[in-house]
């Protein structure tokens, strides 16, 4: 009876709650005083956001000072997550190739403090490297590399620091690192390898590879940025290749066995049907004909093959006739069937693998012959 007809009490939200009512300690004045302080961090922030395009121009001034003065105030910015810093920073790596020593000191010190030194953890230093590689254009990337590989000399990003094994871990993390991650990932791996090539010896080649068979499987899920940069990756192994000398370590390391599964990868990506779409092969195409040139044992064996194979695609009514001992076709006979894209990347082929083979020529000449007349 009176039980049941007794009224529940009230439940008052307590602190923390979402329908909580905010408490103001010192009313009205507070929360005034507070806004203020808010419309003034706001406008502080706008302007340092508005100065980023300022500092940018410093940076090419002829002043050397000017540009130390603005890469200083730019890794400040980008410490406080200023909006615009990150484009501000990436121009800063331009400095790099400034005819002043002050000049590309400061690029690398900044570099240096924002993703190595600055950084929480190793895991922190290489995701944060591999965001950058990833916005980053032509021109940054190229920046980039000489900057990392000055680090590299100087010892700061040793060959099996942590920061490469993250890079690594990053790379090969299949199933919880995003696929542009791991491409970003494997772009900063191969720049470090253009100083240390000993950052992607041993079982790391493997991952590569894994990486790269992983991005050609089908033409839905093919990925040609993951691919380009595992091949990149694969191609800065062992440099010289066969022709390499003893200051590039390719003489120094041996040639991989024809049964690497680096090779089964690269065959997915020099192939007429490779699944890889439209432009996206080319780029893909270029490194792993070098990576070709660099690990395998025969270059010139697989290289020919590789062109007699594209060939074949681009001129079918040839190829039927050299299987049935024919003569060769001639006149319209000769470009019939002939397909613009196979056309292409035929060509394509052919010239890389000529431009390769060349340089791979001359490393093979002795150290001391006569200059050419």
């Amino acid at each position: 009876g009176a039980e049941e007809g007794a009224e529940e009490p009230e439940e008052r939200p307590v602190a923390g709650d979402a329908d909580a009512a905010p408490e103001l300690d010192g009313g009205v004045e507070a929360v005034r005083t507070m806004v203020a302080a808010l419309k003034t961090a706001l406008g502080f922030a706008v302007q340092m956001g508005g100065a980023v395009s300022v500092l940018c121009r410093l940076l090419a001034s002829s002043t050397p000072s000017d540009a130390i003065e603005a890469a200083g105030l730019l890794v400040r910015l980008k410490q406080f997550g200023v909006d615009g810093a990150d484009e501000g920073v990436r121009r800063m790596l331009g400095l790099v190739f400034s005819r002043d020593q002050s000049v590309r000191d400061a690029a690398v010190e900044a570099v240096d403090v924002l993703f190595l030194a600055g950084a929480e953890s190793p895991v922190a230093a290489a995701e944060g490297l591999a965001r950058v590689a990833a916005a980053s254009a032509l021109g940054e990337l190229a920046a980039l590399e000489e900057v990392l590989k000055l680090l590299v000399s100087d010892g700061r990003v040793p060959a099996d620091g942590a920061v490469i094994k993250a890079l690594w871990a990053q790379a090969g993390d299949r199933a919880g690192a995003h696929e542009a991650s791991r491409a970003a990932a494997l772009t900063v791996l191969s720049m470090c390898a253009a100083r240390t090539p000993e950052i992607v010896g041993g079982a790391r080649l493997v991952v590569a590879a894994a990486a790269l068979d992983g991005a050609c499987q089908t033409r839905k899920t093919s990925n040609p940025a993951l691919a380009r940069a595992a091949a990149a990756v694969l191609a800065r192994a062992r440099p010289g290749g066969n022709a390499g000398t003893p200051e590039s370590l390719g003489v120094c390391a041996p040639a991989c066995p024809a049964d690497h599964p680096a090779f089964a990868a690269l065959a997915r990506v020099l192939s007429p049907t490779s699944p890889l779409p439209g432009r996206g092969w080319y780029p893909c195409a270029e490194q792993a004909i070098a990576a070709l040139y660099a690990l395998h044992p025969d270059p010139e064996g697989v290289a020919a093959d590789v062109v007699r194979s594209f060939a074949a695609a681009a001129f079918p009514a040839a190829n039927v006739a050299n299987e049935g001992g024919e003569d060769l076709p001639k006149g319209a006979d000769a470009c019939a069937g002939i397909n613009a894209a196979h056309l292409a990347r035929f060509l394509f082929v052919l010239g890389e693998v000529g431009l390769r083979h060349l340089v791979h020529v001359e490393g093979l000449a002795p150290p001391g012959r006569p200059a050419r007349g």
